[in-house]
């Protein structure tokens, strides 16, 4: 029996040693520069060859100005209802599914009684779950049944994520192909939905069939999310927003003036208030002193610094991306492979191994170019997004780190985003420093693209207080190491953006990663390594795959 036992073991041995020399000769060092494939070429099936798409993507970002708000404006917004007064504790008649800060139930308590409000308060602060969780009160309330929230595409999914997180609301996103929505329109008169989520885009190319559910099924409150989108009212946007009539109203932004106090005009003409007519003149200020007065009662605005103490470290936004269609297709066919199949026009001709699958997933879920697909924003719906959060976060007139494991991608994004001026950090960088020092003191310059690992250790970047991985590290400490190199102990918060492709290895993932990732101020043991993690991720996907035919 003992020399069974002994055969056994020397099998499972030998099966785990071959499964880490094949993690190693798969995961490439994403710090070699690109190359041809060095596979050599197998015969079989071609089940998928390279295709161009029908619209090629772009290969630079948007061709618009960089625009940072004047700091002066900012002082328009010091007239603001900052809600010292307002309670912090809810009412005996409601408790949220996971708990709330102080200030955000000050929020809470505030919506509950006052319509037509401007929600200003600054980025990270933690607008959307009180708004949701006052949504679903004035539901259980009686008060209303359904209501509208409008906002960008990039964050339909967070917005959903958090009433999941933060309320029992039944939330319907209405998106996809025409098909698709019409069939989510007629899905809404059948069934019962407490609040539908769609990006301002599809807004205006449904605006009639919104209006006919809305006909049959009124909406109680429509929520603009992002509502400088709407601050121009001449844009198609700016005018389909009032077809819209609800009983309830509110707007929701960080920025609510940007060029100057007239983006404000349509905003607040949205939002009914009655100083609107005497404060504009053909959109133009008139009556400064009168807005200001305004601002102050219906203008929520809270700072950092004033909720500072309530608020972590790390401000983690996990941010789902659609894949492109070829994306998802490549994604989908490299997923569905089998050892004798072959893919033709990539850097790869085969998937020999499950090591080998899932790293050419993970690099799939970022970018088709990283493997030789489709170049472009057509191969990647990360490029896209990561360009429209920089946008944000320039027009605040702060910097950002971005992060990736790839050190192609990383060298795709700083093209990409070249009209920001950007650093680069990768090993193939001779003077380290000098990128830093230009991201650290040059005002034009507001992003630095770093390869991950070459750059979590060895420098300081803490000019930027947002950090984005467009893909993680495998590791926990790996994360906090990255995310530190922009921490200087405590006088404010990071802003960290996961991009996260949906329906792909991305979300295994961070589940595995956890919030060990945030610690920054404390070690963190370094745990597995990419290969152990590759491991531990094909079991979660299994798992998955199980329960879906179960």
């Amino acid at each position: 029996m003992r020399s069974g036992f002994k055969k056994w073991f020397g099998q499972q041995k030998r099966r785990e040693e071959q499964m880490k020399e094949q993690a190693e000769s798969f995961i490439r060092n994403e710090e070699e520069p690109p190359s041809e494939s060095v596979e050599k070429k197998q015969s079989g099936t071609v089940v998928y060859k390279k295709r161009l798409p029908n619209v090629p993507g772009r290969k630079k970002a948007r061709k618009k100005p960089v625009h940072v708000i004047d700091k002066e404006l900012f002082t328009l917004l010091d007239s603001r209802n900052d809600l010292a007064g307002e309670s912090d504790c809810f009412p005996e008649d409601y408790s949220s599914k996971a708990p709330l800060r102080p200030y955000q139930i000050q929020l809470y308590n505030i919506l509950m009684k006052r319509d037509g409000l401007l929600i200003a308060d600054q980025e990270g602060v933690g607008k959307t779950a009180p708004i949701l969780c006052s949504h679903e009160s004035k539901i259980k309330a009686g008060q209303m049944q359904c209501g509208l929230y409008i906002t960008k595409a990039s964050l339909l999914q967070d917005i959903y994520k958090q009433a999941q997180q933060f309320t029992h609301l039944r939330v319907l996103i209405v998106k996809g192909t025409i098909e698709q929505r019409i069939r989510m329109y007629d899905d809404f008169s059948n069934q019962q939905y407490d609040l539908i989520v769609m990006s301002y885009e599809q807004f205006h190319q449904d605006i009639n069939r919104v209006l006919h559910v809305h006909q049959q099924h009124p909406f109680d409150v429509c929520y603009i999310d992002e509502a400088h989108k709407v601050k121009d009212a001449e844009s198609q946007i700016g005018q389909v927003i009032h077809q819209l009539d609800t009983e309830e109203r509110y707007a929701i932004t960080a920025t609510p003036v940007i060029n100057g106090a007239d983006d404000l005009h349509n905003i607040l003409k949205w939002l009914r208030w009655p100083v609107a007519s005497i404060v504009f003149y053909a959109s133009a200020v008139v009556n400064v002193e009168a807005l200001k007065e305004a601002l102050s009662i219906s203008m929520i605005r809270r700072l950092k610094k004033d909720v500072m103490q309530n608020l972590s470290p790390v401000i983690p936004y996990h941010l789902s991306v659609e894949l492109t269609e070829l994306q998802r297709e490549l994604y989908d066919a490299v997923k569905g492979a089998v050892p004798g199949e072959l893919f033709e026009g990539f850097s790869f001709y085969h998937i020999p191994t499950l090591l080998a699958k899932y790293t050419r997933l993970s690099q799939i879920a970022e970018s088709c170019e990283i493997v030789g697909g489709v170049e472009g924003t057509a191969g990647s719906g990360k490029l896209e997004r990561v360009e429209e959060i920089l946008e944000d976060i320039v027009l605040r007139g702060e910097k950002a780190v971005v992060f990736s494991h790839s050190r192609v991608f990383v060298e795709i994004m700083h093209e990409y985003l070249e009209k920001y001026n950007p650093a680069l950090l990768h090993g193939g960088i001779k003077n380290k420093q000098q990128q830093v020092d230009t991201f650290m003191n040059d005002p034009n310059c507001r992003v630095i693209v770093c390869s991950e690992a070459s750059s979590r250790e060895g420098w300081t970047g803490t000019v930027a207080n947002n950090v984005i991985f467009t893909s993680k590290p495998w590791s926990p400490a790996y994360v906090a190491q990255c995310i530190g190199r922009v921490w200087n102990g405590g006088d404010k918060s990071i802003h960290v953006y996961s991009f996260i492709g949906e329906g792909t290895v991305d979300e295994t993932l961070e589940k595995l990663l956890g919030e060990k990732q945030y610690i920054i101020d404390q070690p963190v043991k370094a745990g597995l390594d990419r290969g152990e993690m590759l491991r531990l991720l094909i079991k979660e996907e299994e798992k998955l795959i199980e329960a879906v035919v179960q």
